[in-house]
């Protein structure tokens, strides 16, 4: 019996983390896949969302271009490092990296 359920464990570990991947396949999406699903969900946005989309994208805008050089600079470097880490992550750092910057936005608005 204990032979069965050590049996049992092992194999549960050995094939969770393919069984965890096959259940999220959004990593898998290519990026016509997501940019056709953000134009869908722009496409069906109802108007109050379209105008605090369009307003939260001219507030970043002038944010942006009120910036002194030094600010800009340091703005830049930082978004190229962040595409940098980016690109250097697995799927599963990717995930929860978004997950954790979408947390941070519910708890600021």
């Amino acid at each position: 019996m204990k032979k069965i359920i050590a049996l049992a464990i092992t194999a549960t570990l050995f094939f969770a983390p393919a069984i965890l991947k096959a259940q999220d396949s959004t990593h898998k999406k290519s990026k016509v896949e997501r940019m056709k699903n953000f134009k869908d969900k722009a496409k069906n946005a109802t108007p109050e969302q379209k105008a605090k989309a369009k307003e939260f994208a001219e507030k970043r805008k002038e944010r942006i271009a009120n910036m002194t050089p030094e600010e800009k600079a340091k703005h830049d470097a930082k978004k190229k490092e962040m595409q940098e880490k980016l690109s250097k992550m697995t799927a599963e750092e990717k995930e929860k990296a978004i997950k954790e910057m979408k947390e941070r936005k519910k708890r600021k608005a």
